[in-house]
């Protein structure tokens, strides 16, 4: 009996813990400094797409075929992509949306 009771009032600590960080950590704004590191990371990942693009096919996109061109093959036969994810071209046509405005 007093193991369980035991037990119960960890599990009930241990909770109101977890709770209580995530009301106090959970609203935090994003810094400055992450959006700049994950800015950062996202062009490195284009830019080593772009390059793995042209090694493959012997030049880069035309601006016709566009990013897009990373995520499916416009017609080329020494494409051997994916090189991004479908998500990271719509993240980008996003933000450029969002900066025209």
């Amino acid at each position: 009996m007093k193991r369980a009771r035991d037990t119960a009032i960890i599990l009930a600590t241990g909770l109101f813990f977890v709770i209580f960080l995530l009301v106090i950590y959970g609203d935090r704004p994003v810094s400055d400094r992450t959006r700049q590191v994950a800015a950062r990371v996202q062009i490195q990942n284009f830019l080593r797409a772009l390059e793995n693009y042209k090694t493959d096919v012997g030049d880069y996109p035309s601006q016709e075929q566009g990013l897009r061109a990373l995520v499916v093959n416009p017609g080329l036969s020494g494409w051997k992509g994916p090189y991004l994810r479908d998500r990271n071209i719509q993240y980008v046509a996003a933000a450029a949306r969002e900066t025209k405005k």
